[in-house]
């Protein structure tokens, strides 16, 4: 160290301590830096700082200045930043001593720029014109082992396609932090699908999660995420001429041959299924359309085929907390979530999806038999105010979707559509909420609902659900508060048990739809049961304290049904009267197969006034199919106290 007044020291901790300068070098004990008392710094020509002795005079204190630069100082006048070579701890075990705890410091410690933490990728740090580009440039860097991507909080407009494989995870911030803003007016802003050359199992799970989907607009031939290989079916847009079912192209891209049958356009602003393509200028519609002249119209379409092959797979995807949704300034997509090829087990939990044209959940007509749609679960999710249907399930086979928890509401069609011709996909409600003032149900293939709640219905005045296949609902509420019926008139009889009706319509509801099984049970728990199966009951009665013949004395009809009937009866004094008594005897007639007219005494009179009077049986008899009847006679009772009995009768024909 040169002369002068700056002193250099060893503190019993073992650091270097520069008393006037108030900086500290790193010393040879603990490696702790202390701060000291701060004066003034300048430097001289070569360098070393330059101090004052005690007259006042320019020392050199043979120390560096560049050994200083940005060194931290105690009770600064201005702020102090840290960068590069600043007197920072040389090692983890190592700490700053900020001075006395009487002193107030405030760090700010910037950003830190990490393309990868723990692992996981930052879509930003990647090349690209977009976040579309930036993620699949990310999902490169990862290889064929996979891995999480993360999108931070932001708004990212993008044109470029997100190409995800389902054994990576794409996350966002949160789902209302990292905002993805697909602008072309057609194309799909995400493709969930690879090849299976890599992945051949089912033990991966991918996701794309925590994070809004911003579209065009419902009415743009755009969809928000596909899943699987594309099914082939080209974008189309321009202005039609409608005339019934019949539509013919004015201008834009015309009709593809890549339509199939029961896939959707959109006229208009409204949906239609198309029955043939005939020509890239004409097609036929299966509804129709109407007298329109130029009318706008779209079809969604799929991923390019170049770009995602029809044999690319999904397999056991998770969409968690992403929200499509329509928002003032922002718009949605023509279809949300739809499914091609070879796509499975996708799973969706606390999801929202609002607003679209078509469709918020797209199973196509287009799909067929391609080894798709097995295994849906959707799991506390809203999928409410679309401007077609909320579950779109067409025409196939393959598809079982099970929806639990979810909320369903105000869709402009229908909440939930299994199929539209006959079909065999399966869709399972348990435990959902619809509240819609159009449609609930159309079902043309399998469907249940368990524990459902669904009200609404005020300004529909034809009907709110129509069965064409096997419907069964167990349990659960279903309030009709509009003008129309439960169910279509001429639907298909379904079964419902344990079921509460209220409303318009609700006393007629179980008369007309309630399925009554005509064949016979064989088997219970595996059991075979004797006979022709399980009996029904004609008739029942169970009647406590009777003080007179049973029906006054009249016959009673208790079956007229040919065939065997066997009746079970039980008959008994409760209170005996105070003086006598005669217990009522209790008479069967009816007519055999052979039209023989017969009588039976079931219960013969007694004179004993006691509560040990009873009788009970079983009789089994064959009927012709008139009248068979009981009838009671003989009550008397004497003093105060009347005596009463109770009587019950059962009617079952086997």
């Amino acid at each position: 160290m040169g002369a002068g007044d700056v002193t250099v020291n060893t503190n019993a901790l073992g650091q270097t301590v520069v008393e006037s300068t108030g900086f500290v070098l790193p010393g040879t004990g603990t490696g702790n830096l202390v701060v000291t008392a701060n004066a003034g710094v300048t430097t001289a020509p070569n360098g070393d700082i330059l101090t004052a002795d005690g007259l006042g005079n320019a020392q050199d204190s043979g120390v560096l200045i560049t050994a200083l630069t940005n060194a931290v100082v105690k009770n600064p006048t201005g702020n102090q930043t840290i960068t590069t070579n600043s007197l920072l701890p040389a090692s983890a075990n190592t700490i700053q001593s900020l001075g006395l705890s009487g002193s107030r410091w405030a760090a700010s410690l910037g950003t830190t720029d990490a393309m990868s933490l723990n692992g996981v990728l930052n879509a930003t740090d990647f090349p690209g014109a977009d976040i579309g580009a930036q993620v699949n440039n990310a999902v490169a860097a990862l290889g064929t082992s996979g891995g999480q991507i993360y999108i931070p909080t932001g708004t990212y407009t993008f044109s470029t396609t997100i190409y995800l494989p389902p054994h990576v995870r794409l996350s966002g911030a949160s789902a209302t932090g990292t905002i993805l803003v697909w602008a072309p007016t057609s194309g799909w802003a995400i493709v969930i699908a690879e090849l299976n050359s890599l992945f051949n199992n089912f033990g991966y799970q991918g996701a794309l999660e925590d994070m809004t989907l911003y579209g065009p607009g419902s009415a743009t031939a755009t969809g928000a995420v596909y899943f699987g290989g594309s099914d082939g079916a080209l974008p189309g847009s321009g202005t039609v001429n409608t005339s019934g079912t019949a539509v013919t192209s004015e201008t834009g891209t015309g009709f593809s041959a890549t339509w199939v049958a029961g896939t959707v356009i959109t006229i208009h602003g409204l949906n239609y299924e198309i029955a043939s393509v005939n020509s890239p200028s004409s097609i036929t519609l299966a509804q129709s359309a109407g007298t329109q002249t130029g009318v706008a119209y779209y079809f969604v379409g799929s991923p390019l085929v170049a770009n995602n092959p029809s044999n690319q797979q999904c397999w056991a995807f998770n969409i968690n907390r992403v929200r499509i949704v329509q928002v003032s300034g922002a718009g949605t997509f023509g279809v949300g979530f739809q499914w091609g090829y070879n796509a499975w087990s996708q799973t969706f939990n606390e999801c929202t999806v609002q607003g679209t044209g078509i469709g918020g959940i797209l199973f196509p007509a287009s799909i067929g038999t391609h080894n798709t749609g097995e295994n849906i679960c959707i799991i506390g999710t809203i999928i409410s105010n679309n401007y077609g249907q909320g579950i779109y399930v067409q025409t196939g086979y393959e598809v079982n979707v099970s929806v639990i928890s979810c909320s369903l509401d105000q869709n402009t069609g229908f909440a939930v559509v299994n199929c539209t011709s006959t079909g065999g996909n399966t869709v399972n409600l348990t435990d959902c909420y619809i509240f819609s003032e159009q449609q609930w149900i159309l079902n043309h293939a399998f469907m249940s609902l368990i524990g459902p709640y669904f009200n609404g219905g005020t300004v529909v005045s034809t009907y709110l659900m129509d069965n064409e296949g096997v419907f069964v609902v167990v349990g659960g509420v279903l309030d009709n508060s509009g003008t129309g019926t439960y169910m279509k008139s001429g639907s298909l009889a379904s079964t419902w048990i344990g079921v509460l009706t209220q409303g318009t319509d609700a006393a007629n509801v179980n008369a007309t739809t309630v399925q009554n099984y005509t064949g016979l049970f064989t088997k219970y728990n595996g059991v075979l049961l004797q006979g022709s199966g399980i009996p029904s009951e004609a008739f029942s009665t169970n009647l406590p304290n009777q003080e007179a013949n049973y029906a006054g004395g009249a016959a009673v009809t208790i079956a007229a049904t040919a065939g065997i009937v066997r009746i079970s009866y039980s008959q008994a004094i409760t209170q005996a009267a105070t003086s006598s008594s005669t217990f009522p005897s209790l008479t069967l007639a009816w007519h055999d197969v052979n039209g023989i007219s017969r009588t039976k005494v079931l219960v013969a009179t007694s004179a004993t006034n006691t509560t040990a009077v009873e009788a009970d049986g079983v009789t089994v008899i064959t009927s012709n199919g008139a009248a068979v009847t009981v009838t009671s006679a003989s009550y008397a009772s004497a003093g105060l106290t009347p005596m009463a009995y109770d009587i019950a009768i059962v009617a079952e024909i086997m």
